[in-house]
């Protein structure tokens, strides 16, 4: 049946589907761009197979009525795209899945605008980007559902709510064993998020943070990042555009990592207390951009022992004019927005 429908879209009412044995691909396309359709047939199977039900009804934009989802077991991309760009529709079925599979989720109700009440996802076990971009631009959607999960898979919550405008209320995030990129873009553009979730991990991956948060432009509370040693691109724009945020997390961490802080508060443009550095060894591009565009930005304290404009580059470039900067007694740094800014009084300790 794949794409038998294909941008049929006089088509208002979809025929019987009773199969319960699939097959890879096998409902892929039916039904996607019917923009007369308000009702899915039922779906009655429980085994699913790869990407069965990819795109099935990918922009039906006047559905609002959708089949159950039985199954508990999944396949890879079994759902993906499944009601992507489904602009009408407000709820969506329950997705009782313990077992999940690559991509099993992925994009599964990406801007679905109207999508105000999201399923509960009960897996403890995650998959390789299993929930990736699931609710990305989900407009209307207030509240996340509970993220249960310890032990976290790679892009596991990439891009999860990506663009969720109107999402207020978000999941605590338990998880101590992080996996690459496995927040990476999470929240990203979430603009009404105010208090973001603990993060207790102590243990990084890389690119785990990256982009979490970038253009949260209402976050005030951030987390704390209790990690002591970093990893490649870890909190890389991290707080991005992050307008409302006036106080830096405290960074701990001593062992840095390529890329670890690069562009992380880059364009907060109301930040006033940057954390301290307390790093002697930098990293290759660490410290790039870090602070750009932190305009109120006048006081730093920075302990590294060998800045260079390879990992400091343009860090302090468009902070306040005049400012404090705390370094290491005997170290020399350059003059500038790779270095210590022009203008600023310099201490030592």
């Amino acid at each position: 049946y794949y794409g038998m429908f294909f941008q049929q879209t006089e088509l208002i009412q979809a025929p019987e589907l009773p199969a319960t044995g699939l097959s890879e691909w096998c409902y892929k396309w039916m039904f996607r761009e019917c923009s007369g359709l308000t009702a899915a047939p039922d779906l009655p199977a429980t085994t699913m197979a790869p990407q069965c039900y990819g795109s099935m009804f990918y922009q039906c934009t006047s559905l609002t009525s959708v089949p159950n989802l039985p199954a508990t077991v999944m396949e890879p991309e079994c759902y993906g795209s499944m009601f992507s760009g489904c602009t009408s529709l407000l709820s969506a079925p329950d997705l009782p899945a313990t077992t999940l599979a690559e991509r099993c989720y992925d994009y599964m109700f990406a801007y679905c605008t109207s999508l105000s009440s999201a399923p509960e996802l009960p897996a403890t076990t995650l998959a390789k980007y299993c929930y990736s971009t699931m609710f990305m631009a989900c407009t209307s959607l207030v509240n996340a559902p509970i993220l249960p999960a310890t032990s976290l898979a790679e892009g596991c919550y990439n891009n999860m709510f990506a663009g969720c405008s109107g999402l207020v209320n978000v999941p605590k995030l338990p998880a101590t064993l992080m996996s690459k990129g496995c927040y990476n873009y999470m929240f990203a553009y979430c603009s009404n998020i105010k208090d973001a979730p603990e993060l207790p991990a102590t243990t990084l991956a890389v690119d785990c943070y990256s982009q979490m948060f970038r253009g949260c432009t209402s976050l005030t509370n951030p987390p704390a990042l209790p990690a002591t040693k970093l990893e490649n691109g870890c909190y890389e724009y991290m707080f991005e555009g992050c307008t409302s945020l006036v106080n830096a997390p405290v960074l701990p961490a001593c062992s840095l990592a390529a890329y670890c802080y690069y562009k992380m508060f880059k364009d907060c443009n109301n930040l006033v207390n940057a954390p301290t550095l307390p790093a002697t060894e930098l990293e290759i591009n660490s410290y790039e951009e870090m602070f750009l565009n932190c305009k109120k930005l006048s006081d730093v304290k920075c302990l590294a022992t060998n800045p260079s404009e390879d990992n400091c580059y343009d860090w302090l470039s468009g902070v306040s004019s005049t400012g404090t900067f705390i370094k290491s007694a005997g170290v020399n740094w350059i003059k500038g927005v790779s270095g210590i800014p022009t203008g600023w009084t310099v201490k030592t300790e």
